[in-house]
């Protein structure tokens, strides 16, 4: 997903903190396992719906690209994969110029997420 605000922010405005030292990837994945089903996390859901800026399919190569109707400006793309049988979570800033613009996700710029 590409949001309009940092993961960490989205965490701590659907009232959650977590705690010191663990960052928002772990926390955003506990979120996504105890979100069964889905609806009964409407605070969740309401929150990304504000934040969401596009969504875009990220291929298992970790090269995406964005839909060419966002506007330019600074977004976060947010996204959790599993990679070499490990959960990897991204959390990436990215500034979008007017026309094409892409990001490549890997293992430097992701976090393991236990």
């Amino acid at each position: 997903m590409l949001m309009k605000d940092r993961l960490d922010n989205l965490v701590r405005n659907i009232g959650l903190r977590p705690p010191p030292g663990i960052t928002a990837c772990p926390a955003w994945a506990d979120i996504g396992a105890a979100c069964r089903p889905a609806a009964q996390c409407t605070a969740l859901l309401s929150q990304i719906g504000k934040d969401l800026a596009a969504r875009f399919v990220m291929p298992a190569n970790g090269r995406g690209a964005f839909p060419s109707s966002v506007a330019a400006g600074t977004y976060y793309v947010m996204t959790m994969a599993t990679v070499n049988n490990a959960a990897m979570c991204w959390n990436v800033e990215v500034n979008l110029k007017s026309g094409a613009n892409s990001v490549t996700l890997g293992n430097r710029n992701g976090e393991p997420v236990k």
